[in-house]
């Protein structure tokens, strides 16, 4: 049963689709599985009617709750680029697909070595949400993937915070990226805000389900902002 979003893509790849039985209600992948909540407030007497054997989650389920259904519990939250790759190497194992998912890995270690180093580093910062406004920290993903490509983020806390608009102003990165998702569902146009005007960066948009999820996606989206970078250049 998967309960992570991010893990799904990786799970498919791994091409187990006919052993899973449930998912949380955001994960697209596998029609054929019992869809049981969201993975923050999943329902435990729908994962209990369908009997996993192993739960892919996060953090925000418990291994109480896993030993009640007699499942074993694995968490699934990576925090860097590198994190992803061991991860599925767990996860790999774990559904007896050990070496698809070494395949897998080798597979997007080739992407990332293809990955080359700019004339000159730009500057960036990462919206996450707009209300509040909201910036990635130097400690996640997307911060890690934009460090990857490339882009150096200007944005000097650990974790995803608020901040102010005339913080982003008065930083003016080369680019300014904004994710469009269920975290930052229509924001406005950053040009076109009240005062943002004075805003000089490139204004990117991106799909939150294809960057800022800890999966596949998201280190083919490093190779394709770093190919983009070095056009530019």
């Amino acid at each position: 049963m998967l309960l992570s979003p991010a893990v799904a893509d990786i799970v498919e790849r791994l091409g187990v689709a006919g052993e899973i039985v449930a998912v949380s209600s955001s994960i697209v992948e596998f029609p054929q599985a019992t869809r049981v909540g969201t993975h923050i407030n999943p329902c435990m007497e729908c994962i209990a009617a369908v009997k996993p054997t192993l739960i892919i989650g996060t953090s925000r389920f418990s291994q109480q709750a896993a030993d009640k259904l007699h499942a074993k519990l694995y968490k699934y939250e990576p925090s860097s680029i590198d994190n992803i790759l061991s991860s599925i190497v767990d996860v790999g194992k774990l559904l007896g697909r050990a070496k698809k998912a070494g395949e897998l890995v080798s597979e997007l270690n080739k992407v990332l070595s293809d990955v080359a180093p700019l004339a000159k580093r730009a500057t960036v910062l990462y919206e996450v949400r707009s209300n509040p406004l909201s910036l990635a920290g130097r400690e996640t993903i997307m911060s890690d993937a934009l460090s990857r490509a490339g882009l150096v983020n200007l944005f000097g806390n650990a974790r995803t915070s608020a901040v102010s608009s005339e913080y982003v102003l008065a930083t003016n990165p080369d680019y300014y990226i904004y994710q469009v998702g269920t975290m930052n569902a229509k924001p406005t146009l950053p040009t076109e805000r009240k005062g943002w005007n004075r805003l000089k960066s490139q204004v990117w948009r991106v799909d939150e389900t294809i960057f800022a999820r800890a999966n596949t996606n998201v280190i083919y989206e490093i190779a394709r902002i770093n190919k983009m970078l070095r056009d530019a250049q």
